[in-house]
């Protein structure tokens, strides 16, 4: 295929599930980058005998165990591929969970939106805009996760140099006009968008993940930190559709843990 160029990377801890790529061809498996995050996992492929790129983190010239230490998840890519450049050379980066269900017609309707120039954001199906996640302090919008509203909102308003009032306006209209707040850490942005959003993201997270563990009704456990994540990413995406950027659905979903998510949030 020719045009825009994407480097799209598949996070993953222990091993890749070979169920997930059964109907993507060993051309477009090689467009794919695997990304391995947890060096206390022992190494192990899953897809033999197919092979494709394979990156980990770990190795990497600039590395901070802090991100797996606490349960960043993908975040932990994005921040790696920020500040080791993984970007450059690349018109779109992307960033994909372990389990999500990739076909020979993804890659292609993917390459056809980015040769149009629009970027594209994890499927709105999984997501929702409630309205006290605008005034909200510490929201608890599923069973186990605690969102603090009211912290992410000053950060991104000083950090994007925006107001809270014209913050919530932005979010009101995409809300009003039905567009919905993506839930998961999988996307393909153009990489100037990647730059902007990973350069938030890296320079709120240490902060966000001290201020979180330090308010009543924090549950700590495997993942938590990346559920916030997810919800940072997906209050930026619903904040840039008022800008004028043409987002299009991922169309993605998970393949393997499908189930967890029907029962956690009532949707897959």
């Amino acid at each position: 295929m020719t045009g825009k160029t994407l480097r799209l990377f598949v996070v993953y801890h222990h091993r890749l599930h070979p169920a997930v790529y059964t109907h993507l061809s060993d051309e477009n498996l090689q467009r794919l980058t695997f990304y391995k995050v947890n060096e206390k996992i022992p190494f192990e492929w899953g897809l033999e005998p197919r092979t494709a790129p394979l990156v980990k983190e770990y190795e990497l010239p600039v590395y901070d165990g802090f991100y797996q230490a606490n349960a960043f998840n993908e975040a932990s890519c994005m921040i790696h591929a920020l500040q080791n450049r993984l970007y450059e050379g690349y018109d779109y980066i992307g960033i994909l969970q372990y389990d999500m269900a990739v076909t020979d017609d993804h890659i292609r309707h993917w390459q056809e939106i980015m040769d149009e120039g629009l970027a594209i954001t994890a499927d709105a199906r999984w997501g929702y805009v409630q309205p006290r996640f605008l005034d909200g302090n510490y929201v608890k919008d599923a069973p186990f996760f605690g969102f603090p509203m009211a912290w992410v909102l000053k950060r991104f308003c000083a950090y994007f140099k925006v107001t809270p009032q014209d913050f919530k306006l932005r979010i009101a209209r995409a809300s009003a006009e039905g567009q919905q707040m993506a839930l998961l850490n999988s996307f393909i942005v153009r990489t100037d968008i990647f730059v902007e959003l990973a350069g938030w993201i890296e320079d709120i997270s240490k902060d966000l993940d001290a201020y979180s563990h330090a308010q009543e009704g924090h549950l700590d456990f495997l993942g938590h930190m990346g559920g916030i994540i997810e919800r940072c990413l997906g209050l930026y995406f619903l904040w840039k559709r008022p800008q004028g950027e043409a987002i299009q659905n991922l169309g993605v979903y998970h393949a393997i843990i499908p189930e967890l998510h029907r029962t956690n949030f009532g949707q897959i």
